[in-house]
């Protein structure tokens, strides 16, 4: 039954692509790995938030040198995922940079957590709640790899013509279109009406 949903969202998902693209291939590929990638950072920052709130209410306590740095962890984290996002509409390549770096210092942070959790010095302070922690950690090491690689690919797709064609023009509604009928921009540049408005 899922398999049949997502199988017709699929199909939805590309007549909605051809209608705010057109037909080129190209773009159409470069605006899903976009998407992928806008995706990616919403999931990303769940898991970081959640993996951080468990660490600092179940492991760490009020005299713990860890606590400030985990605690300044999840604005810092807010912070380069909101970089990335501007970075991305942007396709400002500094910035994607300086994203993916963090990015990387993310993922040390969280071996050292793993490899903190199983050292036998902390064997007591992690000893009930390593499973879960050990789940988390999973789940993010693995997002934020996900994340670096959707980051790189995004990166290599930029100057190709997605901001120009794509995503400035959806953030501009003029005046004159909202009483109107809709319209969506082909891969020409072109403006074209929908046509299902008439149905």
């Amino acid at each position: 039954m899922w398999a049949y949903i997502a199988y017709k969202l699929y199909l939805l998902f590309g007549w909605e692509m051809y209608k705010r693209i057109g037909a080129n291939l190209h773009i159409r590929e470069i605006y899903k790995e976009y998407l992928i990638l806008i995706q990616l950072l919403k999931f990303d920052y769940f898991v970081i938030t959640a993996f951080a709130f468990q660490y600092i209410f179940l492991i760490l306590k009020s005299n713990d040198a860890e606590l400030p740095i985990t605690i300044a962890f999840v604005p810092i984290s807010l912070t380069i995922l909101f970089t990335s996002y501007y970075a991305l509409k942007r396709e400002n390549i500094p910035l994607m940079w300086t994203f993916i770096v963090g990015l990387i210092v993310f993922i040390g942070y969280y071996v050292f957590k793993v490899v903190r959790m199983y050292d036998p010095l902390q064997k007591a302070k992690y000893d009930k709640l390593k499973p879960i922690l050990t789940y988390f950690a999973a789940v993010s090491l693995t997002l934020l790899l996900s994340t670096v690689f959707q980051a790189i690919t995004c990166l290599t797709n930029f100057n190709q013509g997605l901001v120009k064609q794509i995503i400035l023009i959806e953030g501009k509604t003029p005046e004159s279109l909202l009483s109107g009928p809709r319209f969506y921009i082909n891969s020409a540049g072109q403006r074209r009406m929908a046509l299902e408005e008439y149905n």
